[in-house]
């Protein structure tokens, strides 16, 4: 499941072609399945040539994760850029 919706929104950005919010296809209330999307985009882009360089970090306050209604900070991989 994972894979197939990672394979979906790679497609999307490679066609330029805007998609469903992938949330739609994700249980509510868990942000392991989103993270395992993620993981299976990266795995895509790396595959594709693009390089790790680097992680991203989000929602580290406590104000902003109560806001957004999380339990903890959000964070994931950078990547290289095809022209790079």
């Amino acid at each position: 499941m994972f894979e197939q919706l990672a394979r979906k929104l790679y497609e999307a950005y490679r066609t330029g072609t805007p998609m469903a919010p992938l949330r739609d296809s994700l249980p509510v209330g868990n942000i392991d399945p989103a993270y395992a999307v993620q993981q299976a985009c990266v795995d895509l882009w790396v595959a594709d040539g693009r390089r790790r360089v680097g992680y991203k970090v989000g929602a580290t306050t406590e104000a902003v994760q109560a806001q957004l209604g999380l339990d903890q900070p959000l964070y994931g991989l950078l990547l290289t850029n095809f022209s790079v």
